[in-house]
């Protein structure tokens, strides 16, 4: 019934990368496991999000009720609509945090449908100054799996009213989708 897009926007991603690695260790969590919000348990997702405090990152999120959508948004093909959706959230933020940005996105699909299509609604909605766009699997890249964690926390308080992330809350800010932008 629900999409939720998650960004993590973070000034040193090495760092950050080296701290989720050692999170995963602490957690008791196989290195060669994916860190996933859907196949934790309930008291290892409070450890996590109790435990990244320590980090620096911050998240921006869109929820997308499947359910309101309009037709011509619900018939989009999955590489469509995952890239018009990323477009929305990055059209949100303010150019500043996009500047020289590094973008890595889960790898769905094809690849480079996703990406030309994705480059096509940035266009569109003038996004800013993304450097790079590149798509990683996520159980190669412990950056995909913190938005995932991320991404299913935000989903687990809009329809459970839940906060797992409570303990970095205020880093949180996530906006409800409304058909504003028509697909183009």
């Amino acid at each position: 019934d629900y999409f939720v897009f998650a960004l993590v926007l973070t000034h040193d991603p090495e760092r950050l990368r080296d701290q989720l690695h050692w999170l995963r260790h602490k957690l008791g969590l196989p290195e060669l496991r994916e860190i996933s919000f859907n196949k934790m348990p309930e008291e290892q997702r409070h450890k996590f999000f109790q435990e990244a405090r320590a980090f620096r990152f911050v998240v921006r999120g869109l929820i997308v009720d499947k359910r309101s959508l309009p037709s011509e948004l619900r018939r989009l093909r999955k590489h469509k609509f995952y890239a018009f959706f990323a477009a929305d959230l990055l059209s949100r933020l303010p150019h500043s945090d996009l500047e020289n940005t590094t973008l890595i996105l889960d790898e769905i699909g094809d690849v480079n449908a996703v990406l030309h299509e994705l480059r096509r609604q940035m266009r569109a909605r003038q996004v800013g100054d993304i450097k790079r766009l590149t798509v990683r699997r996520s159980q190669a890249e412990v950056l995909v799996q913190l938005a995932d964690m991320c991404a299913g926390t935000i989903l687990r308080e809009a329809t459970t009213g839940e906060r797992f992330h409570a303990p970095i809350r205020e880093r949180f800010l996530v906006w409800r989708y409304k058909n504003e932008n028509p697909p183009s």
